[in-house]
Parts: C-alpha cells; sequence; structure tokens
C-alpha cells in the first residue's frame, strides 16, 4: 500500500544526491529550522521574500486539528529543506462531488532556490515537497486530487507540474488580493507518482 515516504531523495548539484528524511514539522522546529533560518542563506540581495506567514505560528494555530498536517524535508545537518502544511479531506473544486487535500502552506528554503543563490544547494526540493500531500491523498482513497491558493508569481511552477487553473479564487483574512486556486487531477497525479518513481 502506497504512504507518505520517510525518506526522499535530493537532485544535488554537488555531488551524490543525499538522502533527506522526512519528518512532522512542530511549531517549535518551524520556528527554530525555518523562521530563524531561511533568510540567512539568501546570497542575491535582490530576493524578496514571497511568503508573509511565520510558520510556526500558523502550524502552532492549526496543530490539534486532526484532518491538519505538517511535513518538513530534513537533510543529516537537521536543516529544513521544505516544508507543507496540508488540510485532509476538502471539496474538489473541479469535481465537487469529490474529496480532495488542500495545500495550506508550501515553501522550499532559499538555500534550495535560484531566485535566492547563485548557486542552490538543492535542485528539486520544491516539487519533492509539493509531492507529499499527492501521495497522502492517494492514501486516502482521494486519487491524488490536491488544490492549493497560488501566491502570485507560482503559477507556472504548478502548472508545471500539473496542475491547472480553476477560475475559482481563496482569499486569507488580511490578504488585499486573492489567489487563483489550482488542482491537481487523478491522471495528473498519477503520471507524476510515476515520473518520480513513487508508484510503478
Amino acid at each position: 500500500m502506497l504512504s507518505v515516504p520517510k525518506h526522499v531523495r535530493l537532485a544535488s548539484a554537488c555531488g551524490s544526491p543525499p538522502d533527506a528524511s522526512v519528518i512532522t514539522l512542530t511549531p517549535e522546529i518551524a520556528r527554530l529550522r525555518i523562521d530563524a533560518r531561511w533568510l540567512l542563506d539568501v546570497d542575491k540581495p535582490e530576493f524578496k521574500q514571497d511568503w508573509d506567514w511565520l510558520w510556526g505560528d500558523e502550524i502552532a494555530k492549526r496543530q490539534m486539528d486532526p484532518a491538519f498536517k505538517a511535513l518538513a524535508i530534513s537533510t543529516a545537518d537537521e536543516e529544513v529543506q521544505g516544508a507543507v502544511a496540508y488540510t485532509l479531506g476538502v471539496r474538489s473544486v473541479l469535481e465537487p462531488t469529490c474529496f480532495a487535500v488542500h495545500i495550506d502552506l508550501l515553501g522550499a528554503a532559499p538555500r534550495c532556490r535560484g531566485a535566492a543563490r547563485k548557486a542552490p544547494l538543492y535542485d528539486d526540493v520544491g516539487e519533492q515537497t509539493a509531492l507529499l500531500p499527492v501521495i497522502h491523498s492517494y492514501e486516502l482513497g482521494l486519487d491524488g486530487r490536491v488544490n492549493l491558493g497560488a501566491l502570485e508569481g507560482a503559477e507556472r511552477f504548478y502548472r508545471r507540474l500539473g496542475f491547472e487553473a480553476t477560475g475559482e479564487m481563496e482569499q486569507e483574512e488580511g490578504e488585499e488580493q486573492g489567489r487563483m486556486v489550482f488542482e491537481l487531477r487523478p491522471e495528473k497525479a498519477l503520471e507524476w507518482m510515476q515520473r518520480k518513481g513513487v508508484l510503478a
């Protein structure tokens, strides 16, 4: 039976790809290894932080909700390279009679992003992290359906992974502008998992 992996292999520009662990992201880990660390590794002065939340606070708000999950990809040096928080069992936007997983927060450490570093440490952290809730959706019998509100500038990334724009908008409290909702259909989820070797 398919389940969310305990380990992933990251693509590294230098040397053999490291084996990274998939861990539960607690508020404490998020505060120490994301909120206090991620912006220290930026070496491009033009990089602008494109998230407007504190991971530790956001996870603390929802951690008692049984439908809420937060995971991180952590390397042997205990650095968090990617993180995702998501909600199980929401309505699909493209197929309203079906259920899906909703990604609430998704991020890759700036050290792994070409927009923030001249030489990113790992190449595929965003994709590996985004794949985790897709696997969880498949494991729960939701056929890999996942939806999310895309941050401005991230639409191309999600389209590349197979998500499609739904025409719906979602707006968080305090946001001036809504986010376009993207959703991954089951056939695209299957293609993605097969391409990454998750399913044969």
